[in-house]
């Protein structure tokens, strides 16, 4: 007695285009006939074939290492910024104690960031006259030709992160401007008077544009209310 022979389709009559649509509408379908999964190959990118279950977890392992990975990623910048921000805090409390004295305060804002923050160089220009005593080399006056070179940093009211124009770099850093391969300026602003704090790094990826800069920004508006008080209204 002859065994039962399986029923013939037409390949002509069913396409791919129906098998998967097919397969849409019955989602749950391989979950009710597993025996089909163990004859689905997958061709795989070098030619081999696999099944579809090896592809399935193959292709899952590779999506949990990527969360893995971001996960770490995340994990690393959430570090650091808590880093930053309990060094920033420190700054915060260093430059409260020295307003009074704004030569002493001054050098206490370029001691940490050069040290605390690992930057290689810094430059603070306050388009404004000083009022306390002999007049200090940040305070260029209101009309000082440097103004027009970073008006576009001042009106952003936000740091902005990345490389300088060259006229920009020499105008901050002088004979040091070509060592500096990215930066960030950070606006300052107070009652009738602008600036900003320039902080230079030799490494190109140090600022780029679309970085966070909350912590910077918080840094150019206690460095703003500091020196405020030092300003010919």
């Amino acid at each position: 007695m002859s065994g039962r022979r399986k029923p013939e389709l037409n390949a002509r009559s069913v396409t791919a285009a129906a098998v998967a649509a097919y397969l849409r509408e019955h989602p749950t379908f391989l979950v009710e006939h597993p025996e089909i999964l163990l004859d689905l190959v997958v061709p795989h990118v070098t030619g081999e074939a696999v099944s579809l279950i090896e592809h399935q977890v193959a292709v899952l392992r590779e999506q949990n290492q990527q969360i893995q990975d971001r996960y770490r990623e995340l994990l690393a910048i959430g570090r650091e910024n808590e880093r930053l921000l309990r060094r920033l805090h420190r700054l915060t409390l260093k430059l409260i104690a020295t307003a009074g004295t704004p030569e002493k305060c001054l050098q206490t804002l370029y001691d940490s960031l050069l040290g605390d923050f690992r930057a290689n160089l810094t430059a603070l220009r306050i388009f404004a006259c000083f009022n306390r005593g002999k007049q200090r080399p940040e305070f260029v006056g209101k009309d000082s030709p440097e103004h027009a070179l970073f008006v576009h940093a001042i009106k952003a009211r936000k740091p902005i992160c990345g490389r300088l124009r060259p006229d920009q770099r020499s105008a901050l850093f002088g004979r040091m401007d070509k060592k500096v391969a990215s930066a960030t300026l950070i606006p300052l602003s107070g009652n009738s008077w602008t600036g900003l704090l320039a902080i230079g790094s030799h490494d190109p990826k140090r600022y780029f544009p679309g970085m966070e800069v909350d912590l910077l920004e918080q840094l150019g508006e206690i460095l703003s209310l500091i020196i405020d008080p030092w300003v010919v209204k």
